[in-house]
């Protein structure tokens, strides 16, 4: 690390530094941007846990370092001040770069860095508010690093969040009958609000709640300079970069709708929600819960906590994490059978050739949404769109499209796609599910028809389409095939395979750069 900053070592009882412990706090280049990052764990073969702070802009560290320090006990905790936040800010970062793209490249470039450091093939990721957005869209971007993932005061639709805020605060105010509150609410109105705005109805929010009083203030400040990485000269940069930020995002986060854009994960979840949350209230954390898809998940309600449950409940807080959180990062069979399932789900179409002898599937992450990539699909064919692969051997030397064809755009199921320049073979289409899912296969698998040769190999295309986030797909493409044990089979079978794999990645390939080039994303800097 760059510019290394001071952080406690782990001593033993003789004094020492305990053997395989790290406590390092310093500069890193994330995002061609130097960024505030500490590292500490009693044991380095503990799990690495990926702390997202909230705001944008307001980093949990020091309140988390006050109350949890256990933590450390039982994960490797790498503490992070984001573009912009805290340690890592400076009046130089273009306004520009503050997005959640680029925090996607910051993290997974940070998560790469400790993945390799430490050996680990995933990490857990622990999400706060703001970070709990961005934890979600990482997670269902890069699910193959991801052990764990886990949401505290979670968002959901955040403008959702908002509206529920601001009522309760109104409600709270009206109950207590707090005049000078009710004014300066009711002066800003109900959402959505300028950043101006929202740090009235936070700070309202948080009167009402008895947290500006003289003694909670002590409290606060005694948190934040308590931890021994903090500074009184810091606290105002601290301000000045939460600001910054919230200038800088708050027109895009506040507009997030994870219930749309991340409607499922492929690994365990755990979300920890505040009863009494002001800001995120509880039941739009609910909400999002109950509609989330993932190999498991749990919720856990903290009864006495506001928007922080590591600070209002940290001795629960840090059971959770080591009772219901560890495990999940560990090879238990369990687990490794949950997360087995999922890094190769089922796909439409498999129950079309349930005993097939041979399966292959490939995916590609391309940054655009489903529905912008279903065209692409639905004109494939030989006298068609092609079929993006090497056309001199499979569209007759033709080349595949290079946009999208209004006059290819029917399909239904049942219809033909040629393979041949003349004739009616082809690939029949078996399921269609726009824009999630387009199976082709053998004309003999359709509804009705019988097959012309009972021996004849068969075989089934699944092209599956998943939303990653706001605006990127992957594209799962798998071909199951039907055959009759045989010499020949055995001897024939690495052949078709080894080239069928030349055409597959060439037509993922060429999918991915034609469509990312006519439907640019403001994520395409950051695709693998």
């Amino acid at each position: 690390m760059k510019r290394a900053s001071k952080t406690p070592p782990f001593l033993g009882p003789d004094g020492e530094v305990v053997p395989g412990s790290i406590a390092e706090a310093g500069y890193i280049q994330l995002g061609e941007l130097e960024q505030w990052v500490m590292i500490r764990g009693e044991n380095i073969a503990n799990p690495v846990l990926i702390v997202l702070h909230g705001g944008p802009g307001f980093s949990d560290t020091a309140f988390l370092r006050y109350h949890t320090p256990e933590l450390e006990k039982s994960f490797t905790v790498v503490y992070w001040d984001q573009r912009g936040t805290g340690r890592s800010y400076s009046p130089n970062i273009p306004r520009s770069s503050m997005t959640v793209a680029q925090f996607m490249v910051d993290l997974d470039e940070l998560v790469e860095l400790v993945r390799s450091r430490f050996d680990k093939d995933k990490v857990a990721i622990l999400g706060h508010s703001w970070g709990s957005a961005l934890g979600m869209f990482y997670t269902a971007r890069f699910p193959e690093k991801v052990a764990v993932y886990v949401g505290a005061a979670q968002v959901g639709d955040w403008a959702s969040n908002e509206v529920a805020s601001y009522a309760k605060a109104l409600a709270e105010a009206e109950r207590q009958g707090h005049r000078a509150v009710l004014k300066k609410l009711r002066a800003i109105g109900p959402p959505p609000h300028t950043v101006d705005s929202v740090f009235i109805e936070r700070t309202c929010a948080e009167r009402l709640r008895g947290g500006l009083r003289p003694k909670a203030l002590w409290d606060t400040t005694r948190m934040v300079l308590g931890a021994p990485e903090s500074s009184l000269l810091e606290l105002r940069s601290t301000w000045r970069a939460f600001r910054f930020c919230m200038e800088s995002m708050w027109a895009e986060v506040s507009r997030l709708n994870l219930i749309e854009a991340v409607p499922a994960l492929e690994v365990p979840v755990v979300f920890m929600v505040g009863r009494r949350d002001p800001w995120i209230p509880a039941e739009t954390s609910a909400a999002y819960f109950d509609v989330l898809r993932a190999p498991s998940k749990k919720m856990v309600w903290f009864d006495e906590s506001g928007h922080e449950p590591f600070v209002d409940e940290p001795s629960k807080f840090v059971a959770v994490m080591n009772d219901l959180v560890r495990p999940l990062c560990g090879p238990s069979p369990e687990v490794r059978s949950d997360v087995s399932k999922v890094t190769r789900p089922s796909l439409p179409g498999d129950d079309l050739l349930p005993d097939a002898r041979a399966e292959v599937t490939h995916d590609v992450d391309i940054e655009t949404p489903p529905e912008k990539l279903w065209p692409w699909l639905v004109q494939m064919g030989r006298r068609r769109g092609g079929w993006y692969s090497w056309d001199l051997l499979d569209n007759g030397g033709v080349p595949s499209a290079d946009r999208i064809v209004p006059e290819l755009q029917k399909l239904a199921v049942g219809d033909i796609l040629p393979i041949k320049a003349k004739g009616s073979d082809g690939f029949a289409v078996l399921l269609l599910d726009p824009p999630r899912a387009l199976v082709l296969g053998d004309p003999s698998l359709l509804p009705g028809r019988t097959r012309s040769d009972p021996h004849a190999p068969r075989a089934t295309w699944a092209f599956a389409l998943e939303p990653q986030g706001p605006a990127a797909t992957r594209l799962r493409v798998r071909v199951r095939a039907e055959y009759e044990r045989s010499l020949a089979a055995s001897l024939l079978r690495p052949l078709v395979v080894a080239l069928h794999e030349v055409m597959e990645r060439k037509q993922l390939r060429t999918l991915k750069e034609r469509v990312e080039a006519q439907s640019p994303s403001p994520y395409a800097h950051f695709v693998r």
